[in-house]
């Protein structure tokens, strides 16, 4: 899922710091941080576990409303995870090739790949192409050229073989 650094706090050092706003230059590696504000200092004598009012972030767990601030906003450290997690495969994928991805989520693979995959998801959401459940492909024996599972594999919980 994709979340905005607005929605974030961020613990560092034991410190909690609200980023208002984060800029990433990945040409030389710099990261400029502007609004810091040090909200306090906490020591934790344990395990911590926030409660889900505590929560800051807008839209936990929508993934549509995840995709929607992304495809509007366009964050640019996201923007370079997701092409470095899908341009390498480009070299593979052929025009005329059959390829689906399972696990699509949040359907943005099509923005980073020369050929448009079949996007397919356990969830039927409008961006998908098909419901598919990974562990029980409904397609024929080589009737496919790649299967892309991108970050997928916690899902898999049980393979039907």
């Amino acid at each position: 899922m994709f979340y905005s650094f607005y929605d974030y706090n961020i613990i560092i050092a034991n410190k909690i710091i609200l980023i208002n706003r984060i800029i990433f230059a990945i040409k030389d590696f710099t990261v400029s941080f502007y609004e810091v504000k040090k909200i306090k200092k906490l020591l934790f004598k344990g395990p911590y576990f926030p409660s889900h009012d505590q929560n800051l972030m807008k839209s936990e767990g929508d993934l549509g409303a995840a995709r929607e601030d992304f495809l509007k906003n366009r964050f640019t450290n996201v923007d370079f995870l997701l092409k470095s997690r899908y341009d390498w495969m480009n070299e593979y994928l052929k025009e005329g090739m059959k390829i689906i991805e399972v696990g699509a989520g949040s359907g943005l693979s099509e923005l980073y790949l020369n050929q448009k995959p079949l996007i397919t998801d356990a969830v039927d959401n409008p961006w998908v192409d098909k419901y598919v459940d990974a562990t029980k492909m409904d397609f024929e024996d080589s009737s496919l050229d790649i299967i892309i599972a991108s970050h997928t594999i916690h899902h898999f919980y049980r393979l039907s073989i």
